[in-house]
């Protein structure tokens, strides 16, 4: 079995088609900036020759949202949109945006920059951390496939298409209306299986708030600001095999919300205690005594029953035959 040593910080993973896909934290050399990279492999690569990493950027308006100073980052992939969640900054100076790069866009990447290494149109393979290698020349097709060079799901294992990195970015799409000013630290992205047009996003906060965002008919609109009631940040959101539901949770408490438009008028999210708050009082302690005390109860009444019917049966053994 081989292993590449990578020194990352991985923020999510997702494969599609014939590749293995990882979204990365990098921490340059002084520890002052940091920048995410999409690393993509092929599955089942055993020498892991067919490894690319590229760092992404988002713009918003032909300009680049800069996430040179990430704090927080996670993302979501679903129907061939990677969505990717930055926050700069911490506390009331908090700004979070939210990007999406297409598959075909990040495919289109990784080509160029696995043509400009194989055609000589760049010196180094820019990989420092493992081996900065310079790019081969004079390339043959009998080494490498360029036939297939554009088909996206073409893998390949040849010594020849050694690790590769890069510093042209792939470009994504920073979404103006999907900036919050809170640190976003769990993302999921909703489509509606009928008409494609109807997107939700769940944002879960460091406070333990989701924030839902709704883009029904084409125009992106807050739906609710955040419950409130996910004590302890929000640690994950799972959409439900049927589609229907959404569970966000946190270390405190998990809460189910409904994955329908009509739900925005509709009666709130139901909430499942997981532990007990920061005081050690269990917030649904009434509630509990009540169930305890009617159990109780009827414990107590079973005991006087059953006594009473032992006290009858014993009375009636002593008694003369008649």
């Amino acid at each position: 079995m081989s292993c590449l040593s990578i020194d990352v910080e991985p923020i999510y993973g997702f494969d599609t088609g014939s590749h293995n896909y990882i979204l990365k934290v990098h921490t340059d050399k002084s520890g002052q900036k940091k920048e995410l990279k999409l690393i993509r492999i092929c599955k089942g690569s055993i020498n892991f020759w067919s490894y690319m990493e590229l760092p992404i950027e988002c713009k918003q308006s032909e300009t680049a949202v800069d996430i040179g100073r990430i704090v927080s980052s996670t993302a979501y992939f679903t129907n061939d949109v990677l969505y990717v969640s930055v926050t700069k900054n911490i506390g009331e100076g908090a700004e979070s945006h939210i990007c999406n790069f297409t598959i075909s866009t990040i495919n289109e990447a990784f080509t160029e920059r696995r043509r400009e290494c194989l055609e000589g149109k760049t010196d180094s393979t820019e990989l420092k951390w493992y081996q900065n290698q310079y790019c081969p020349q004079n390339a043959t097709s009998g080494q490498f496939n360029f036939s297939r060079l554009n088909d996206p799901e073409y893998c390949y294992e040849e010594p020849y298409a050694q690790p590769l990195g890069g510093t042209k970015p792939i470009i994504g799409v920073a979404m103006e209306q999907l900036t919050i000013h809170t640190t976003v630290t769990a993302m999921l992205v909703v489509e509606s299986y009928d008409t494609g047009d109807y997107i939700e996003y769940f944002l879960g906060d460091r406070e333990g708030n989701v924030h839902r965002i709704s883009n029904a008919g084409r125009e992106i609109k807050v739906v609710d600001e955040g419950h409130g009631i996910l004590q302890g940040r929000s640690r994950g959101l799972l959409l439900s095999p049927s589609g229907d539901h959404v569970y966000a949770s946190s270390n405190r408490k998990i809460m189910q919300l409904t994955v329908k438009e009509s739900w925005i008028t509709a009666q709130p999210p139901t909430t499942r205690d997981a532990t007990k708050d920061d005081d050690g009082e269990d917030e649904n302690f009434q509630y509990r005594l009540l169930i305890y005390f009617v159990g109780a109860v009827i414990i107590v009444l079973a005991c006087i029953s059953c006594i009473s019917c032992i006290t009858y049966k014993a009375r009636d053994a002593g008694s003369p035959p008649i």
